[in-house]
Protein backbone atom coordinates (compact mmCIF):
# COMPACT_ATOMS: atom_id res chain seq x y z
CA UNK A 1 0.00 0.00 0.00
CA UNK A 2 1.42 3.36 -1.00
CA UNK A 3 0.20 6.57 0.67
CA UNK A 4 1.22 8.65 -2.35
CA UNK A 5 0.90 7.19 -5.84
CA UNK A 6 4.18 7.29 -7.72
CA UNK A 7 6.39 7.60 -4.63
CA UNK A 8 8.49 5.01 -2.88
CA UNK A 9 7.08 5.83 0.56
CA UNK A 10 5.62 2.91 2.47
CA UNK A 11 3.32 2.67 5.47
CA UNK A 12 6.31 2.22 7.77
CA UNK A 13 7.89 5.49 6.56
CA UNK A 14 4.91 7.65 7.60
CA UNK A 15 4.34 9.32 10.95
CA UNK A 16 0.70 8.49 11.78
CA UNK A 17 0.29 10.44 15.04
CA UNK A 18 -1.58 13.45 13.59
CA UNK A 19 -2.95 12.01 10.36
CA UNK A 20 -6.47 11.41 9.14
CA UNK A 21 -7.04 8.51 6.80
CA UNK A 22 -9.92 8.43 4.32
CA UNK A 23 -10.90 5.13 2.74
CA UNK A 24 -13.49 5.11 -0.04
CA UNK A 25 -15.48 1.89 -0.41
CA UNK A 26 -18.70 3.21 -1.91
CA UNK A 27 -18.29 1.55 -5.30
CA UNK A 28 -17.51 -2.06 -6.17
CA UNK A 29 -14.77 -0.97 -8.63
CA UNK A 30 -12.35 0.96 -6.43
CA UNK A 31 -8.53 0.88 -6.51
CA UNK A 32 -8.10 -2.85 -5.89
CA UNK A 33 -10.88 -4.30 -8.04
CA UNK A 34 -10.32 -7.86 -9.25
CA UNK A 35 -12.29 -9.62 -11.95
CA UNK A 36 -11.85 -13.34 -12.48
CA UNK A 37 -11.99 -13.95 -16.22
CA UNK A 38 -11.35 -17.66 -15.97
CA UNK A 39 -8.36 -19.68 -17.06
CA UNK A 40 -5.91 -17.96 -19.41
CA UNK A 41 -4.41 -20.15 -22.11
CA UNK A 42 -1.00 -19.29 -23.51
CA UNK A 43 0.24 -21.01 -26.64
CA UNK A 44 1.08 -20.68 -30.30
CA UNK A 45 -1.47 -18.97 -32.54
CA UNK A 46 -2.54 -21.22 -35.43
CA UNK A 47 -2.21 -18.41 -38.00
CA UNK A 48 0.64 -16.07 -36.99
CA UNK A 49 2.64 -18.72 -35.05
CA UNK A 50 3.50 -16.33 -32.21
CA UNK A 51 3.37 -17.36 -28.56
CA UNK A 52 0.62 -15.29 -26.94
CA UNK A 53 -2.57 -15.50 -24.91
CA UNK A 54 -5.02 -17.47 -27.05
CA UNK A 55 -8.35 -15.63 -26.94
CA UNK A 56 -10.31 -17.24 -29.82
CA UNK A 57 -11.02 -20.93 -30.19
CA UNK A 58 -12.70 -22.73 -33.08
CA UNK A 59 -15.84 -24.76 -32.33
CA UNK A 60 -13.92 -27.95 -33.10
CA UNK A 61 -11.49 -27.02 -30.26
CA UNK A 62 -8.50 -28.18 -32.31
CA UNK A 63 -7.17 -24.71 -33.22
CA UNK A 64 -6.79 -21.53 -31.20
CA UNK A 65 -5.92 -17.99 -32.23
CA UNK A 66 -4.52 -14.89 -30.52
CA UNK A 67 -7.37 -12.76 -31.89
CA UNK A 68 -10.35 -12.65 -34.19
CA UNK A 69 -8.28 -11.14 -37.02
CA UNK A 70 -6.03 -14.23 -37.11
CA UNK A 71 -9.09 -16.50 -37.04
CA UNK A 72 -10.61 -14.64 -39.98
CA UNK A 73 -7.36 -14.80 -41.98
CA UNK A 74 -7.08 -18.57 -41.35
CA UNK A 75 -10.69 -19.42 -42.35
CA UNK A 76 -9.92 -20.58 -45.87
CA UNK A 77 -7.16 -22.92 -44.57
CA UNK A 78 -8.97 -24.37 -41.54
CA UNK A 79 -12.65 -24.51 -42.50
CA UNK A 80 -12.34 -27.17 -45.25
CA UNK A 81 -10.81 -29.57 -42.65
CA UNK A 82 -12.83 -28.45 -39.61
CA UNK A 83 -14.88 -31.17 -37.90
CA UNK A 84 -17.39 -28.64 -36.52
Amino acid sequence: MEPYVGTSLSIDDMNWEKRVIFVEVSTPKFAFYFEDTGRVQIGQCEFCNTRRILKVECKCKRVKYCGSSCRKKDEHFHLPNCSA
